[in-house]
């Protein structure tokens, strides 16, 4: 059988047709530029990228001629793997090591090769696994695992496939957990002094899996084995312990929050319904209500025992940076880059106050111990202290409001056992509530 090749791309001829573009066809690749930096910031950051899609979307395209361009302006090397499950094919390992190899030969990459039989973690672990560019500079293999969800349709046709495929998703786990195997740790317990081999804390690899969307529960199973891919799938930009100290909350980049159980180190729910990125989290003193900062301008409010939203503030312009409670729970502080700080009184979900005084986006607040004052942190390097005694209340309700509080709204923000008093001397209003 001839086997037909692609026809070069060209000004004449820039459309593959429905081959997938390659690395050579960059200059010929558009449209998806934001992806591909995106991709690439991830894959800077975490140890293992996942990229999935419905099919037909270009995933192949957007690794081939899109990432591994960039990678290789990185310092790193893209190792291109589509694991081949048939009868008699090799070793999955082993299509990994050979595939390093091949991309190692073509960039004229000085590599370390594998003893036989090594693990994959014991490998890429190993602190003589070095990879050294023609220019004399150390370089990171990227494995990009294209098509991975074969792994779970190919890979599952007969019995030996089956325990092949289960075997490799153990050893991939270990790799991506920096988990050493049990035949490292058992070689390890009969010579002890050989732990000086390995690095446990840096692989010199990074990982890519990219599949089909619709395989989304077969990799939600696959978190046993690799917990790494339970959490968030963008950056993690809060962190926030409930009062007991049982429970964390993150709030990401990829638009949730995930409730996590600390002894555990599992999650026990992912909040979602934010229609923009998280910036931050805290959890009130009794530690059941929860508040989210959003870059869509508002704040989330959500019950931690239900994992449900309670309400949603709106107020300031601009994304909210940062939000706090205070430590009664009465009140909650968010920061904005709209340059204000709004009170919040949390039962009624309404406003209390904007305080106005920064010139520029306010990224942090923080209640004192004793709640009376508020302190916020502006990016041009100023923090105010706000007191928040009653009478500075008062006049910020006036400013705000330009009116005197009603009884009702007297007893909502201030309180049943204070006093009636005219936020607005001058202007008429009730001189006293019963």
């Amino acid at each position: 059988m001839i086997e037909l090749q692609r026809q070069a791309l060209s000004r004449d001829n820039p459309w593959p047709g429905l081959d997938p573009f390659d690395e050579t066809d960059q200059d010929y690749f558009h449209g998806r530029t934001a992806e591909s930096g995106e991709l690439l910031r991830l894959v800077r950051r975490e140890p293992l990228t996942v990229l999935f899609g419905r099919s037909g979307l270009g995933k192949t395209s957007l690794l081939k001629a899109g990432l591994f361009p960039l990678l290789r302006g990185e310092d790193c090397l893209p190792v291109y793997v589509r694991l081949d499950h048939a009868d008699g094919a090799p070793a999955l390992r082993e299509q990994i090591f050979r595939g390093l190899q091949t991309a190692c030969d073509a960039d004229r990459v000085q590599a370390a090769q594998p003893a036989s039989g090594e693990s994959l973690w014991s490998f890429f672990h190993r602190r003589a696994a070095e990879f050294w560019s023609d220019r004399n500079r150390p370089v990171t293999p990227v494995v990009v695992f294209d098509q991975f969800e074969e792994i779970f349709t190919l890979g599952q046709e007969s019995e030996a496939s089956r325990d092949r495929s289960s075997a490799f998703l153990a050893e991939l786990g270990d790799l991506v957990e920096s988990r050493p195997p049990d035949a490292v740790r058992q070689a390890l317990e009969a010579e002890p002094t050989a732990a000086r081999r390995f690095d446990f804390k840096r692989s010199t690899v990074k990982l890519v899996l990219s599949f089909r969307e619709e395989f989304l529960a077969e990799m939600e199973g696959l978190k046993e084995q690799m917990a790494t891919l339970a959490g968030h799938k963008d950056e993690v930009t809060s962190v926030a312990f409930s009062p007991d100290g049982k429970r964390l909350a993150s709030g990401s980049y990829d638009k949730t929050v995930i409730l996590w159980d600390v002894d555990g180190r599992k999650p026990l729910a992912t909040l979602e319904g934010h229609k923009s990125a998280v910036r931050s989290v805290a959890f009130n003193p009794d530690g059941k209500l929860l508040a989210s900062a959003n870059l869509d301008n508002t704040v989330s409010l959500w019950d931690v025992d239900s994992r449900k939203p309670l309400a949603t503030l709106e107020g300031h312009k601009e994304v909210v940076l940062s939000v706090t409670f205070s430590p009664d729970g009465k009140w909650l502080a968010s920061a904005s880059a709209d340059q204000t700080v709004i009170l919040w009184d949390v039962e009624s979900r309404k406003p209390l106050a904007t305080l106005e005084g920064h010139r520029g986006e306010v990224q942090s607040v923080a209640f004192s111990p004793d709640g009376r004052r508020l302190a916020s942190a502006c990016l041009y390097d100023t923090v105010i202290l706000w007191d928040l005694d009653l009478g500075v209340l008062m006049a910020e309700a006036c400013r705000t409001a330009n009116r005197n509080l009603t009884c009702e709204e007297w007893r909502t923000y201030v309180g049943v056992d204070k006093r009636y008093r005219k936020t607005c001397e001058m202007l008429p209003g009730p001189e006293k509530c019963d």
